[in-house]
């Protein structure tokens, strides 16, 4: 197991790896995988940079693994690719990069490019009543090398479908002090609708930012930052964010989960519903798989085996591989907020991906 347990993705990571812990102890306490139990070893700390993903994924691979699971922002994905390449290894984890989803060793438990798009997108058209067609746009993102290959992405999809882009901002981090003369400039263009793909954090701050500017109109938020505490931290039932996964506060397996082995502090974070999702998968891969399973075995294994299903009320859809496309993820579904109750509720039918 490697995650970002130190450094600016620590936050997410941990809640990944809490989630792949659950899961797998979990698994182990019903038996395990046809009587044989699943052995993750101690977790490796990535620490959210290069070199720190650089030796964890050498770390792992020394130990010669049937397969890696990893809770890792892209960045460090990105750097651990040249290893995985060399080794392949099948590698399990809730990040993506454009050139990973095509490796035969990338196990994706995340959103790419296309469906990111595909799936904010959705939002938009349901956000501004059904057609995008002649709406006004602002676009706000993380300028990181998936945030921005999105954003462009994205942009490119709406203008397709007859919208018009009035403005586009960036930031430089994952989360930034303020927002204040961004926020006038994307008021000042008079959109119909401001489309976020950022950190949580910034989410937050840039939404407050939005509405202390005087933007009164609907924000479509990203997977990157749906969880409840971002919800809590807008309270505007202007704010909707799609989930790739049912939302983890509201969901009973997790919770149970969570409590039953010390990980309460993550179970609202839907990086541990991801984590929870790739134990999962690793189980249906090994249980396929057979024993003894080898690297190369399990790697075609999962790339070949079809719609794995998640245990009840975690995802939307099945988890399957493509040939080509290791994104697994099938299905996602918009959520809002209900300012009364401070709960979220799930807003339009599942989008299928």
């Amino acid at each position: 197991m490697i995650a970002d347990q130190t450094g600016t993705s620590a936050p997410n990571g941990l809640a990944g790896l809490a989630g792949i812990q659950a899961a797998i102890q979990t698994i182990n306490d019903a038996g395990g995988v046809a009587g044989h139990q699943i052995d993750m070893g101690s977790p490796i700390d990535s620490q959210s940079t290069v070199q720190g993903g650089q030796a964890a994924i050498r770390q792992a691979l020394d130990a010669s693994p049937v397969a890696v699971t990893g809770s890792i922002v892209s960045t460090v994905l990105a750097a651990q690719e040249p290893a995985l390449k060399r080794a392949s290894v099948a590698y399990v984890v809730d990040s993506v990069t454009s050139n990973a989803v095509k490796q035969p060793w990338y196990f994706g438990i995340q959103l790419g490019v296309d469906e990111n798009v595909k799936l904010v997108v959705a939002g938009v058209t349901n956000a501004v009543g059904g057609s995008i067609s002649g709406k006004r746009v602002a676009v706000e993102g993380l300028n990181s090398t998936v945030g921005a290959e999105i954003v462009t992405a994205l942009k490119q999809d709406l203008v397709k479908r007859g919208a018009e882009i009035v403005a586009t901002e960036l930031t430089a981090s994952a989360s930034v002090g303020t927002f204040t003369s961004q926020a006038q400039n994307i008021v000042s263009s008079k959109p119909d609708i401001v489309v976020e793909f950022d950190s949580p954090n910034n989410t937050i701050l840039v939404a407050k930012a939005l509405a202390t500017a005087g933007y009164q109109g609907p924000i479509v938020g990203s997977v990157a930052a749906n969880s409840l505490d971002v919800f809590k931290g807008i309270n505007s039932s202007k704010f909707i964010a799609p989930f790739a996964f049912h939302d983890p506060s509201s969901s009973q397996l997790l919770t149970e989960a969570a409590k039953k082995y010390g990980f309460t502090k993550y179970q609202n974070s839907p990086y541990f519903s991801a984590g929870y999702a790739m134990g999962y998968t690793l189980k249906a891969g090994l249980e396929k798989c057979g024993f003894p399973c080898s690297s190369e075995k399990l790697e075609s294994t999962l790339r070949s085996q079809g719609e794995i299903s998640v245990p009840a009320g975690l995802a939307f859809g099945p988890i399957k591989f493509e040939p080509g496309n290791g994104v697994g993820l099938t299905a996602g579904q918009f959520y809002g907020w209900d300012s009364a109750k401070q709960a979220t509720s799930m807003i339009g039918p599942v989008v299928q991906l």
